[in-house]
């Protein structure tokens, strides 16, 4: 079975509003959440600075690429645009 619906721009409109408007809980968990991680990445590249091993800086590779990849595809990184492409 195929369901074939197209998305207006009142579509995105709503879910966007509708993502706005979260509660303080979870806007506050997510703030924390991303402030303790930031803050426990900086501790580790602090620590690789302050005594570089080469093995630490393999190991730690992949935990720095997430870093990297969660902030490109952050919507902060694309300025926060809403482009129509229609």
């Amino acid at each position: 079975m195929q369901i074939d619906y197209e998305l207006t721009q009142r579509d995105f409109v709503e879910s966007f509003a509708a993502h706005r408007q979260r509660n303080r809980i979870s806007k506050w968990l997510t703030r924390l959440f991303m402030s303790l991680f930031l803050l426990f990445a900086a501790f580790i590249a602090l620590g690789l600075i302050i005594k570089p091993n080469a093995q630490d800086a393999k190991n730690l590779a992949p935990f720095f690429g997430l870093i990297c990849y969660g902030s490109e595809h952050s919507g902060r990184s694309h300025g926060g645009t809403l482009e129509n492409n229609s």
